[in-house]
């Protein structure tokens, strides 16, 4: 198992393979000597690598503006606009409902985000006014953002209307 053990620490750097293929290469190996081998459990010192913490990307301000312009209709451009302005996640985006929006604080409250944990995160002045004209004219029911069937939007559809926007 030394040996083994060894000669697998030298060659995955060489190989330059990911983080997560090293450490499912690392598990095999263990499942393999453990219940297949039938060998006892052991503690192997195998340094394992560390996930990458990369920054996501953010865009400037003129890129926003013209992603708002870019926008179809007042509904993309609002999504678009609370994506930005608000800081939120697309997931969590489609997730919120006519009533998480608190026009007078200025805040949205975002339920079950990122880890399953609630949070609350500010609505700009012109947010909250495009908010306003969005409801008054689209009259969502339960989600803020509806499609034709009263269901709520998609992910994907909201990454698809970042998209086009994006490529006009």
């Amino acid at each position: 198992t030394e040996i083994y053990t060894l000669s697998l620490h030298d060659a995955l750097p060489i190989w330059k393979v990911s983080t997560s293929t090293h450490n499912q290469v690392i598990n095999s190996i263990k499942f393999y000597f453990e219940h297949v081998l039938g060998y006892e459990r052991k503690t192997y010192w195998i340094d394992r690598p560390r996930k990458e913490k990369k920054l996501p990307h953010i865009i400037s301000e003129e890129d926003v503006v013209r992603l708002l312009a870019a926008g179809v209709n007042l509904k993309h451009k609002c999504i678009i606009a609370m994506l930005y302005s608000s800081g939120l996640r697309r997931g969590e985006l489609v997730g919120l409902r006519v009533g998480d929006i608190d026009v007078d604080r200025r805040q949205v409250f975002v339920r079950g985000g990122r880890g399953k944990k609630d949070r609350c995160t500010v609505l700009g002045d012109s947010m909250a006014i495009a908010l306003q004209h969005y409801v008054k004219k689209y009259k969502p029911a339960y989600w803020l953002f509806e499609g034709p069937s009263k269901k709520r939007y998609s992910s994907e559809s909201v990454r698809s209307i970042v998209k086009k926007a994006r490529h006009k």
